[in-house]
């Protein structure tokens, strides 16, 4: 078993390095982020000092997953129209909460 462990890692280090790459990345941005943090209400808003890019990438990304490309196809076929009325919902919504809720978390 120990040789099948060693020949993966031959076969794939390139995968492992980046792996433990990403890993001490992350855990660099923890600990960045950990210090800098100076309460739960720091935590949740960001400081309230947050640039508008970062708050439109972490919205986009947010309402924007995997699962809506992925499974927003499979859902379309299998309801049709009224899942595709889900899209425009979805903008409503968010303008709304653009508009309306974040101005009340803003101050």
């Amino acid at each position: 078993m120990i040789d099948a462990v060693i020949e993966n890692l031959r076969e794939y280090w390139m995968v492992h390095s980046l792996l433990v790459l990403y890993t001490v990345m992350l855990a660099h941005h923890a600990w960045t982020g950990k210090r800098k943090t100076k309460g739960l209400a720091d935590y949740y808003v960001g400081g309230r000092n947050m640039g508008g890019w970062i708050i439109g990438l972490s919205f986009f990304a947010t309402y924007a997953s995997t699962n809506s490309f992925v499974g927003f196809s499979g859902q379309t076929y299998d309801w049709g129209l009224p899942w595709m009325l889900f899209i425009p919902t979805s903008v409503a919504l968010s303008l709304f909460a653009w508009l309306v809720i974040a101005p009340r978390l803003r101050s």
